[in-house]
């Protein structure tokens, strides 16, 4: 994949020839060229890059929108899309295992990547309406401020669904219930939170808080 700095094709999304160029939510434009069709069979490589790619393509399915929030901050300085940025780190830190076995160990992954420091103290708990998450309002550095926002995050991989929240209570009020209404019980879901600016400039790594049944 390449990167179209400029051209008449900045800013444009379609096809000419055997190339692909597509417009992302950041400005930028990227274009791509088809693989080459061969009739050799796959190598173990190339078989475990796409059981990879299948596995990463379903967990961030749902997560569409929060990546747009969540990879943002770390991907703009270095002019990745947000998806990239959030595949990059699944592709790193969370396949686990070895080809044909691979899987995706949630304890791993990272929501959300950056320089604020995370939440402490951080747990979650079921009640009658969701999720209720809590967390030390008093961890505050010089570089932040009450005012910053939590992001929380119930993934469900059975359901393939996640609910979530970029924009819920302030770091000041040590909690905030993520309502699960809708949503059929007796799933498993991985939870996430972490912390980011109100201007969307900075944000924290997110910490796993464990699974909870709802």
């Amino acid at each position: 994949m390449g990167i179209v700095k400029k051209g008449p094709a900045t800013g444009w999304s379609g096809k000419v020839g055997n190339q692909v160029y597509s417009q992302h939510p950041d400005r930028e434009t990227t274009v791509t060229e088809p693989p080459t069709p061969t009739d050799l069979p796959p190598t173990v490589d190339q078989l475990r890059v796409r059981q990879v790619t299948t596995i990463c393509g379903k967990y961030l399915s749902p997560l569409k929108d929060f990546v747009k929030v969540g990879a943002h901050a770390k991907g703009k300085p270095k002019g990745q899309t947000p998806y990239n940025v959030m595949l990059s780190g699944v592709r790193a830190n969370a396949i686990k295992g070895e080809y044909p076995n691979q899987y995706l160990d949630y304890s791993k992954l990272r929501i959300t990547q950056g320089t604020m420091s995370p939440p402490t103290l951080a747990i979650a708990r079921l009640t009658d309406q969701g999720f209720a998450f809590e967390w030390n309002p008093d961890n505050v550095t010089d570089d932040d401020h009450y005012t910053d926002q939590v992001m929380v995050m119930a993934y469900f991989p059975e359901l393939r669904i996640a609910r979530y929240k970029t924009c819920c209570a302030e770091r000041h009020k040590g909690e905030y219930l993520l309502l699960l209404a809708g949503i059929k019980k007796g799933y498993t879901a991985e939870i996430y939170i972490g912390f980011i600016t109100d201007e969307r400039d900075r944000i924290s790594d997110s910490v796993y808080l464990g699974q909870l049944i709802w």
